[in-house]
């Protein structure tokens, strides 16, 4: 069955037009993404302003035109945590429908780790590991414990790269003021995860993708080259280090960094180091997989 999914993230709207048989994805046939930044401004005047509210009607006249060509295929619309927290997400919507015909539903956190975990799953066997897969959005963190191919907890936190550099100057060089300020913050949500001793670490969504876009010098993506992709935690150091002495223009040239992520991409990694350090990890896996993916499977399998 050809069935698509569209993840109206924090930051980036991602889509999927893929064919599903018996819950796994056997093929991509089409893949569109826009960064529309919904968080921004939300954490300061709690509603999504109306340039981003613009950019993301733009997103969806975009894709929806271009959807007319599958002709009558279902496709699966979700927001997540920038539309929960507004307090003008509702009517966002309601408008939405009103002028576009597209039904949009708002998931809860719960059901956003659950659908990440499925999706990272349908390519990644977490079946033998304790492992513990985090997906790092616009508006928060999400943090999932998984023993042997079960989640046994998941915990979000109102941690994004979108909130985050509303709160943080991260458009010129980072100062040292900032990075600990910026460490201190993220080392105390992430304390509140369980303390497990995790075997592996899956990291999804925007920034884990850059990373290992940035680390092979991706001037094209290529999700098959990044799905699977094992970074060491020295490495992840010191493509943050060497962003940091830029300004965003100059990250903004960097091959594998995708235009629109060059302040963004600084809390993100500062997120995947601080996680790495807290859990003794050295090494992360990335997943292309996530929550668009667990939505296409479980919405079409």
């Amino acid at each position: 069955m050809i069935c698509g999914a569209v993840d109206i993230g924090s930051n980036t709207l991602r889509l999927i037009v893929a064919e599903v048989s018996k819950g796994k994805i056997k093929n991509i046939v089409y893949e569109q993404r826009h960064i529309i930044r919904l968080a921004e401004g939300i954490k300061q005047f709690g509603k999504i302003s109306e340039a981003a509210e613009k950019r993301l009607t733009d997103a969806l006249f975009h894709i929806k035109d271009f959807l007319n060509q599958f002709g009558d295929i279902n496709v699966k619309f979700v927001g997540t945590s920038a539309l929960r927290e507004a307090s003008n997400g509702e009517e966002i919507i309601n408008n939405i429908y009103k002028n576009m015909g597209i039904k949009i539903e708002i998931i809860t956190s719960e059901k956003e780790a659950e659908l990440m975990f499925r999706g990272v799953s349908a390519t990644l066997d977490l079946k033998d590991n304790k492992a513990l897969l985090f997906d790092i959005g616009g508006g928060s963190t999400e943090y999932i414990a998984v023993d042997k191919g079960n989640i046994v907890d998941c915990k979000s936190f109102d941690m994004g790269v979108v909130k985050l550099a509303d709160k943080y100057n991260f458009r010129e060089v980072v100062s040292e003021g900032i990075f600990k300020q910026l460490f201190e913050e993220i080392e105390t949500i992430i304390s509140h995860v369980p303390d497990i001793e995790f075997e592996i670490l899956v990291g999804t969504a925007g920034t884990a993708t850059t990373l290992a876009a940035i680390d092979m010098k991706l001037a094209n993506y290529d999700y098959r080259k990044v799905n699977g992709y094992k970074i060491q935690y020295k490495r992840v150091k010191e493509i943050f280090d060497n962003l940091c002495s830029m300004t965003i223009d100059e990250r903004e040239n960097v091959v594998g960094l995708e235009k629109g992520r060059g302040d963004l991409i600084i809390p993100g990694a500062a997120i995947v180091i601080k996680t790495m350090e807290h859990f003794k990890l050295n090494e992360i896996i990335i997943s292309d997989f996530g929550l668009r993916e667990g939505l296409v499977v479980s919405d079409c399998g």
